[in-house]
């Protein structure tokens, strides 16, 4: 390291005192230190998101919780209420989520008010359901929700022919694919609604009690 450039017909410059080159490296050394400092502080933001996502995610919907045949054997008071909330929070969760797409995607000439009557069409309600979660969870991809309406379009041309459990049972769906105000409020009017869940609701429970010790003769 020399002290300054050479000027016009100047071949070799005095060399830099010692003092000199070590202040130079102290000054980069500064440098660094701040980048690094930066560095740090970034990793540690991105940590901390990353662990925020972790929390949120663990806190989410678990596609299990519509598998009650699959909950493990309860045998104590305990987790027997703490199954019969898990089993009844589920299906309010859905039924809230079926009346809601039914009526943001206009779909009362698809999915009938009894839905949780038809066993084919629950089971894929659930999955558009637990897809739909996943989609706008922190660690979905950022295509996630453009695939699951992908999904949901192709679930609805699926519907439409009757083939999955024969949803379009009232008999007065015209196919067009457009809703009314109308029929919407019928379609949340409609008793069945309330009949089916219920249903539903018994079918789910006693999957669950059917693992209890004693055959789940226990109230709820």
């Amino acid at each position: 390291m020399t002290r300054g450039t050479p000027g016009p017909g100047l071949e070799n410059d005095e060399p830099a005192t010692l003092a000199e080159q070590a202040a130079a490296a102290l000054t980069v050394s500064e440098d660094v230190l701040a980048v690094l400092e930066e560095v740090v502080q970034r990793l540690t933001a991105v940590e901390n998101t990353i662990s925020e996502n972790h929390r949120r995610g663990a806190e989410l919907e678990k596609r299990t919780d519509y598998r009650f045949e699959l909950y493990p054997k309860a045998d104590t008071d305990e987790d027997r209420t703490a199954q019969i909330s898990r089993v009844r929070s589920a299906w309010e969760r859905l039924d809230v989520w079926v009346t809601w797409l039914t009526g943001a995607y206009r779909l009362t000439s698809v999915i009938p008010p009894c839905w949780a009557d038809h066993t084919a069409l629950r089971e894929e309600l659930i999955g558009l359901r637990v897809a739909w979660t996943g989609a706008w969870s922190p660690r979905g991809s950022y295509e996630a929700v453009v695939i699951w309406h992908e999904k949901l379009w192709s679930a609805r041309t699926r519907l439409l022919d009757g083939n999955w459990g024969r949803a379009r049972c009232d008999g007065r769906h015209d196919d067009s694919g457009i809703d009314l105000a109308e029929s919407y409020r019928a379609w949340v009017a409609d008793t069945r609604h309330d009949r089916a869940l219920v249903v539903a609701l018994d079918q789910a429970l006693e999957a669950v009690r059917a693992k209890w010790p004693g055959n789940g003769d226990e109230s709820s």
